[in-house]
């Protein structure tokens, strides 16, 4: 065993490497020191997987033909659909009973779906026994991905260390009535599981709080997205005399509206050298652009990247932290920490941020002062007029850069996680 890195066994969804989702750049972000043959990936990418089995010496592929049941009665392909929640309220309101029926108990067949557990890989044996490897860490929204991964920790008597970026547990089981004895199974299933790893990890603070008390276990650490960073001088005008707030996102579950709003704060104040530049996928916008025709002072500056994000922010007076208000999102991201927050944090920049504060990343900023924060759109003209004053700007952007480096600066995550793992693997030994 390489005693400063031990092997890692990772279930994810998608090759960390070469993904560019919020959950791959947190992974990504502590295990950057790691060396790259001590990372053994097995992905359990279901629908749509393509090329399955071994696919190099540090990685495997499980798709859905290696399913119990699953492969035998649904077809391998799905097309991803997103749309607004707002037409899926509208949609569902018009729907006769027996459709509103037909809805429940295909919600309770893709719930079942997700517990299908995969069938037995000798292949798959072969492959992790040669990796051999020292622990197991599994980040993953799927019930079938937590069985796997505390079977391998069973079978080679290694440490599992599971990884909740999202609270969904607490939603699985809960799309539909009929659904519900899988939410309470479930429940009952992490509780043991969690009661067996020597350590587990939440995305944040409050996860790790309520995690603790809803499954009677204390060894939840926060390990959380981190960044290097990359404060600059630079908050002030443009070339032009324009001070530019940055929104980068998804314009679904209405935040559409809550940008609209805040256009309407700002011209309202009579400020004429404010700009929105909104950053989201051209489909959206393209849905959407309609609605922001007649307001001069939002812009749309096309899609970035996560990995383009800091170069945009060192270009801008403000940062835009919108979180939808959609009480059905909540349930699912009230105890998150969007990616977008410690990237904010390092960069200097005043953060306003409009959200339910039951949000975590809402709640986060409020909580330490990090921030313009506008719980309300009853609160929203007041907060963007402090901003735009820069009321207290000194001690917010002290305490922003305090959290940061507190709680997001790459080195202490990285060194959280691998003091978290040697600790318990050397009290196996």
């Amino acid at each position: 065993m390489n005693m400063k890195y031990p092997r890692i066994l990772i279930f994810t969804l998608y090759d960390i490497f070469e993904d560019n989702s919020s959950v791959s750049f947190t992974v990504r972000s502590f295990l950057e020191k790691w060396p790259r043959e001590n990372i053994i990936q097995v992905l359990c990418e279901d629908f749509n997987s393509g090329q399955t089995g071994q696919i190099n010496k540090n990685l495997y592929r499980l798709g859905h033909k290696d399913i119990a049941v699953a492969s035998w009665l649904i077809n391998g392909t799905r097309e991803v659909k997103t749309v607004m929640r707002s037409q899926l309220v509208k949609e569902s309101a018009k729907l006769p009973l027996y459709r509103n029926l037909t809805t429940s108990l295909r919600r309770l067949a893709t719930e079942l779906y997700g517990f299908l557990p995969y069938r037995r890989s000798f292949s798959l044996d072969a492959f992790i026994a040669a990796a051999a490897p020292d622990i197991i860490y599994c980040n993953t929204s799927s019930p079938r991905m937590y069985k796997l991964s505390d079977r391998y920790s069973k079978k080679l008597k290694i440490p599992f260390f599971p990884h909740i970026m999202d609270d969904w547990p607490n939603i699985i089981g809960s799309s539909t009535k009929f659904a519900s004895p899988l939410n309470y199974y479930y429940k009952n299933y992490l509780t043991r599981l969690f009661r067996r790893c020597p350590a587990a990890f939440c995305i944040s603070k409050y996860m790790c709080e309520e995690y603790a008390l809803r499954y009677k276990y204390n060894n939840f650490f926060p390990l959380m997205h981190s960044v290097e960073k990359h404060e600059d001088d630079n908050i002030g005008c443009n070339e032009d005399n324009i001070r530019t707030i940055i929104y980068a996102g998804s314009l679904y579950l209405e935040r559409n509206l809550t940008i609209i709003k805040l256009a309407e704060a700002i011209e309202q104040l009579n400020v004429h050298n404010i700009r929105i530049v909104v950053y989201a996928p051209e489909k959206q916008w393209e849905e959407l652009e309609k609605g922001f025709a007649s307001y001069k002072t939002i812009e749309y500056g096309g899609f970035v990247s996560q990995q383009e994000l800091e170069k945009v922010i060192s270009n801008t007076w403000g940062l835009a932290l919108i979180e939808s208000f959609d009480p059905e999102m909540l349930e699912y991201t009230r105890l998150s920490m969007s990616t977008k927050v410690p990237e904010y944090l390092a960069s200097g920049k005043p953060i306003l941020a409009i959200g339910n504060e039951i949000q975590g990343s809402i709640r986060y900023i409020k909580e330490y002062n990090a921030g313009y924060v506008a719980t309300d759109m009853s609160e929203l003209h007041q907060v963007v007029k402090m901003m735009i004053e820069e009321k207290n700007i000194s001690k917010i952007l002290e305490n922003a850069k305090d959290l940061f480096e507190k709680n997001h600066r790459r080195d202490c995550q990285q060194e959280l996680f691998l003091k978290t793992v040697m600790e318990n693997i050397n009290e196996k030994q």
